[in-house]
C-alpha cells in the first residue's frame, strides 16, 4: 500500500480501486497508473518510469530497475559493425534515418512495432506474448522510440525495421542496456 501510494499519489485511491474492482484487479501482476507509471506486483522491486528523453549521445538511468540505458555514436573509422558483433542487451541503427529525439517509455494500449525481419506491424502484445515475455514483466519493459513515437526497440526483446544498418549507412547509432551495478 506504501508504495502504491508513493506512485498514485494517496492510498486512499487503492481503497477505492480495491473495493470498486475488487480483489479480482490485483491477481493481475501488473497495474498501469496515470502518468505512465508502471507498478509490478510480482517482484521485490517496484518499478514506476514515465516518457524520458534520451540524448544522443546520452544515457539515462532508472534507479528503481537498476537499468541504464545509452546511445552513442559509434565513431568513424571503426571497423564495420555487424548484427553478429552485437552483445546481449544491443542494438544498432543508421543514425541518419532514425528521427531524433529519441524517448525512453513503458508500453501503451494499442503500441504497435514492424518488427526486424517481418513485413507488416504486429501489436506489441501479441509481440511481448509470442516472445513468451512474463505478463508481470510487460509493462515495466522500457521501450525506446524516435520523434514520431514509432517504436524503435523493445529494449531486450525486438529491435523494429526502423533504420536498418546498411552498406549505405554513414554514422551508426549504438543503443545499450546494461544493469546498475549491484545486481
Amino acid at each position: 500500500r506504501r508504495q502504491f501510494a508513493q506512485v498514485a499519489g494517496n492510498q486512499g485511491a487503492l481503497e477505492e480501486l480495491w473495493l470498486d474492482e475488487g480483489m479480482s484487479h490485483f491477481a493481475e501482476d501488473a497495474c498501469g497508473f496515470p502518468g505512465d507509471n508502471v507498478v509490478v506486483l510480482d517482484q521485490e522491486v517496484f518499478t514506476s518510469f514515465s516518457e524520458t528523453r534520451l540524448e544522443v549521445p546520452g544515457s539515462i538511468e532508472f534507479p528503481e530497475a537498476r537499468l541504464r540505458i545509452t546511445a552513442d555514436i559509434v565513431p568513424e573509422g571503426a571497423q564495420k559493425v555487424e548484427a553478429s558483433d552485437l552483445e546481449e542487451g544491443m542494438t544498432i541503427f543508421d543514425l541518419d534515418a532514425v528521427e531524433l529525439p529519441l524517448s525512453v517509455r513503458p508500453r501503451r494500449q494499442g503500441d504497435r512495432i514492424r518488427p526486424f525481419g517481418m513485413e507488416g506491424t504486429k501489436s506489441l502484445k501479441e509481440l511481448l506474448i509470442d516472445e513468451k515475455i512474463p505478463f508481470g514483466l510487460r509493462d515495466s519493459l522500457p521501450i525506446v522510440c524516435d520523434a514520431s513515437g514509432d517504436l524503435c526497440w523493445v529494449v531486450g526483446v525486438r529491435r523494429s525495421s526502423a533504420a536498418p544498418v546498411t552498406d549505405a549507412t554513414r554514422r551508426i547509432l549504438r543503443i545499450t542496456a546494461e544493469k546498475l551495478d549491484g545486481t
